[in-house]
């Protein structure tokens, strides 16, 4: 089945490609506008805190939150990381660098 974009029309082809049929399809209902609303709240661009626009008092962002959502993008890279590093340790030479650290923080204190 094939329908030429703009085209009323559609090609109907049959499994065995022998016979080609044009049918008319009905045209269609006019799209409707979408209708938006502007929000109250708004996402601050610096730390993703909800800030209220109707407040006149200038929004502060939190330190914490602020590197939190600066991490926000690079979660999946960390996550992937973490599993490599636990996966190098678990391995033979995870397991000896392991040993090799601890024996040398025995030796320094």
């Amino acid at each position: 089945m094939v329908r030429v974009s703009g085209d009323t029309r559609m090609v109907c082809v049959s499994p065995d490609r022998r016979l080609v049929t044009l049918r008319h399809l009905p045209r269609e209902r006019p799209r409707r506008v979408a209708q938006v609303f502007l929000s109250r709240f708004m996402p601050c661009s610096d730390c993703g805190a909800s800030i209220d626009r109707m407040v006149a008092v200038p929004h502060v962002c939190d330190p914490d939150q602020r590197a939190e959502f600066s991490l926000r993008p690079l979660r999946q890279e960390i996550d992937s990381f973490e599993s490599l590093l636990h996966e190098y340790l678990a391995g033979v030479e995870g397991k000896f660098e392991t040993w090799m650290a601890a024996r040398q923080v025995r030796r320094a204190s």
